[in-house]
């Protein structure tokens, strides 16, 4: 096999188009290949959530946690069960064995939302539907915070899902998450005291108003060779609608109005699930999560253009505050990283390419001239002229190869070939 140094030297042509090969191919890659601040890493944990409102943690343990658990333990890829029930909530926490690699967990969580969905109809009539969470790993790498000062509930539940709408749109995004929205509710407050003087039970109140809410069929008619279905109107648009609503006196046909028995106003309730601000002001988050092996450079920028194109729409008074933008934290990264790679190039000459290194390197030092005799090396110093002799053989030299004369790169003589 030829000496690659030689054979560098010989074929000066081939390492450079490596060489601009290789220099093109590591700027195309670190435009395009995926950018992210933290490698994707698997979770193998999930979530079971499952409500039961009014029962006591005891009940809760025995009614629910327990048949959970046990529809949990015939998974053979469980490594540990963690259960904590309180009052009105079970919580049911697994972890599935290490050995299963991150392509598996989907078609496991899929096994594991079956066991647990076929456990809803031996649960108690109170209790409501199992809801399994297993993606809370994601990375939100977009993070805003979105306030609203002087507009309602209502409103702030529109601008939130305009902007969520919005920003899923944007290619390469995986999902959009808003959190810290005011929740509001219609509040019926009843005089006990007009109840007890007119003779209807709270629990014919309550029935009403379970009857009024549910959303049933009203079937269709005939109209010559089509059928029309019938679509009654919405019952509750409006808390007027709600005051509007029949409440029957048992034992008689008389009707009242759900207003005359009790006070009914609409408002924000008054234990939220989050509260959020920013700087002392009220706001709910929007979270932006980029597709795995994707650029987060490029779709943070589009989300970030996107965002203002959209305020500019929304009504006055609305501002979005960046809580953490990962785009930017990864763009000054690679900047980083390639200034200080031009930087170590510039300080080491660069222009000595590391095969024209090797080759010069070669302990022998060997120079091959034009006419393809190697000779030994002499170093003549220019400011003594004095010839200092590198071990060879001058009594070989015959006289020509001791004429030619080539520059010395490492120091300010020259080298004298002497031939061998």
């Amino acid at each position: 096999m030829k000496n690659i140094g030689r054979w560098s030297i010989e074929n000066p042509l081939y390492p450079w188009l490596i060489i601009v090969a290789c220099l093109f191919g590591g700027v195309y890659g670190v435009d395009n290949v995926g950018q992210l601040e933290d490698p994707d890493f698997p979770i193998s944990n999930a979530y079971i959530i499952t409500p039961y409102p009014g029962a006591s943690a005891v009940e809760v343990e025995h009614e629910v946690t327990d048949v959970i658990e046990a529809a949990l333990q015939e998974l053979p890829y469980l490594d540990k069960v963690t259960s904590k029930s309180l009052p009105g909530r079970s919580e049911v926490q697994v972890e599935m064995l290490e050995q299963y690699a991150a392509e598996e967990l989907p078609q496991i969580w899929d096994e594991l939302r079956r066991r647990v969905s076929e456990t809803h109809y031996r649960l108690p009539p109170g209790a409501g539907t199992p809801l399994v969470e297993d993606d809370f790993g994601d990375v939100y790498g977009v993070f805003y915070a979105i306030s609203a000062p002087g507009y309602s509930p209502a409103e702030i539940h529109d601008i939130s899902r305009q902007i969520s709408t919005t920003l899923k749109l944007v290619p390469g995004v995986a999902k959009v998450n808003t959190a810290g929205e005011p929740d509001e509710a219609i509040f019926v407050e009843l005089d006990q005291q007009r109840l007890v003087r007119l003779g209807i039970p709270i629990e014919a109140v309550f029935g009403a108003i379970g009857q009024e809410s549910q959303v049933i069929d009203a079937g269709s008619v005939a109209y010559g060779t089509r059928r029309v279905s019938i679509a009654p109107e919405i019952a509750f648009d409006s808390v007027t609608a709600v005051g509007d609503m029949p409440i029957g006196r048992p034992g008689s046909t008389e009707v009242l109005r759900l207003s005359d028995i009790a006070n009914i106003t609409r408002g924000q309730i008054e234990v939220p699930q989050q509260i959020i601000r920013f700087n002392s002001e009220a706001a709910f988050t929007v979270g932006v999560s980029v597709t795995k092996g994707l650029n987060v450079v490029k779709i943070g920028r589009a989300v970030d253009v996107q965002l203002k194109k959209l305020m500019r729409e929304l009504p006055l008074g609305v501002e979005a505050h960046p809580i953490y933008l990962q785009h930017e934290v990864v763009s000054s990264s690679i900047d980083t990283f390639l200034k200080n790679l031009l930087n170590v190039c510039r300080n080491r000459h660069w222009r000595t390419l590391p095969i024209y290194g090797l080759a010069s390197w070669h302990r022998r030092r060997q120079c091959i001239t034009a006419d393809g005799v190697r000779h030994h090396l002499h170093h003549v110093d220019t400011r003594h002229r004095a010839t200092k002799d590198i071990p060879g053989r001058p009594d070989d030299c015959d006289g020509h190869a001791c004429r030619q004369r080539h520059r010395c790169r490492r120091g300010h003589g020259y080298w004298r070939a002497t031939g061998a």
